[in-house]
């Protein structure tokens, strides 16, 4: 009587020792399985041999093929790990992927998992805009290459920074570069006869609290040349309790001089009457005329200037 377990210890042994078919024996006549009985392009058949087999030829298992190794190279053929002869082959190389060589260049290489073939060995990278942050991106491989554009920064407002100094920062995330610059200085004479030196630029006061810029100021030419730079505005209480404005117009340079006259309005705060009062630079206090309607203050002005809001009698 044929044992029912004999066809499962074949394929255990089949199963447990792939790389050794080819010289494999039958467990049930000991015959070896000298050769597969069955290859075809998917698989491998091996059975024993020997018609005489108690088996009848039931003993067979089959293979999917399977390289012996873990990846076959692009274009390369490696034998079939169950011995039946098989060669497998590789894929077609696919080159369709720039990779950055770091060194502003990149290289066309094999698509493939652990294919290192290289077409092409270097390509200039291009496209991409380089800012004050970062280098330009290549629009091919991705990589960053070439320097960073120092002539993109995004110059915010200035700033008081000490010693008769003020300081600009980049806006672009990413850029942490400043600039430094001495202030412009206005002598202005104050309401109880004192005199303050004022910048138009950055606001800043001696020992005081530097004057703020006023969002949404516009202007309108009247006469002369358009200035370079933009309208900047700056509003704040003076020490002895007077309300002072200036207008000038700041490049990122600074201090931009002109002497066109231009129409001013700008958004103000204020519960009472006042006397507008230009006071500087070097002229003498003269009343300015002015309106003040839902907020605006509109008035002419001649080049820049430092001005006193007072309170009318």
């Amino acid at each position: 009587m044929k044992s029912a377990w004999l066809p499962l210890l074949v394929c255990l042994l089949l199963l447990t020792c792939p790389a050794a078919l080819a010289d494999a024996v039958c467990t049930s006549c000991g015959q070896p399985i000298a050769a597969p009985s069955e290859v075809t392009a998917e698989y491998c058949v091996w059975t024993c041999a020997n018609p005489d087999c108690p088996m009848d030829g039931r003993a067979e298992i089959r293979y999917m093929h399977t390289p012996q190794a873990q990846a076959v190279p692009c274009d390369e053929t490696v034998p079939c790990a169950y011995g039946c002869g098989t060669q497998i082959a590789g894929q077609a190389h696919s080159f369709q992927t720039h990779v950055s060589n770091g060194d502003g260049t990149h290289r066309l290489q094999c698509d493939n998992p652990d294919c290192d073939q290289v077409l092409v060995e270097q390509t200039p990278c291009s496209g991409g805009t380089a800012t004050c942050s970062s280098p330009a991106v290549c629009v091919i491989c991705g990589g960053p290459y070439g320097e960073k554009d120092l002539s993109t920064h995004i110059w915010g407002d200035w700033v008081v920074d000490g010693d008769g100094m003020h300081r600009s920062g980049c806006l672009r995330m990413g850029c942490w570069e400043n600039r430094r610059d001495v202030c412009t200085r206005w002598t202005v004479a104050a309401a109880d006869g004192q005199s303050v030196q004022v910048c138009p630029v950055c606001g800043g006061i001696d020992g005081e609290p530097a004057l703020v810029r006023v969002e949404g100021a516009e202007y309108t030419m009247v006469d002369g040349v358009l200035p370079d730079g933009a309208l900047c505005v700056r509003e704040g209480t003076l020490a002895d309790g007077t309300r002072a404005m200036t207008v000038a117009f700041v490049s990122e340079s600074g201090f931009v001089s002109t002497d066109s006259a231009f129409r001013v309005t700008v958004p103000l705060v204020s519960e009472q009457d006042f006397c507008l009062l230009r006071v500087g630079p070097g002229s003498v206090p003269t009343e300015i005329r002015h309106t003040f309607s839902s907020g605006l203050l509109t008035f002419q002005a001649q080049g820049p200037g430092v001005y006193l809001l007072l309170p009318e009698a």
